[in-house]
């Protein structure tokens, strides 16, 4: 099996970005790969290619929005939100959405 290495996300425009090559210790069984990009608006996502996160499927991704502070931001009490919770089970091309999407968010600022 074979997990994304996410070489297309050097088209978008970001501050940081950190990878984590998995297994990270010798007590972690996942493999796979996490990917942190801080953005210019220092709103943060991580997105998850590894065999613990959507049934292990190698073609799906997990994206967390997060805040400069690196602590995951959902909504789940405004059903207007977009991000009501992490998004799971999605394809590259709905990341690639979510990524352009974030980038328009205002600063981060007031979280």
């Amino acid at each position: 099996m074979t997990y994304t290495t996410f070489q297309e996300i050097k088209s978008y425009e970001y501050d940081k970005t950190e990878v984590i090559d998995l297994p990270a210790s010798k007590d972690d069984n996942r493999k796979g790969y996490i990917t942190r990009f801080t953005f210019n608006n220092d709103w943060q996502v991580s997105i998850a290619n590894h065999t613990e996160v959507n049934g292990g499927d190698p073609d799906l991704f997990s994206v967390a929005l997060m805040n400069s502070d690196g602590k995951v931001f959902t909504s789940p009490n405004d059903p207007t939100s977009r991000w009501t919770d992490v998004k799971e089970n999605l394809t590259w091309d709905q990341v690639r959405e979510l990524i352009t999407e974030v980038q328009l968010y205002d600063d981060c600022y007031f979280i």
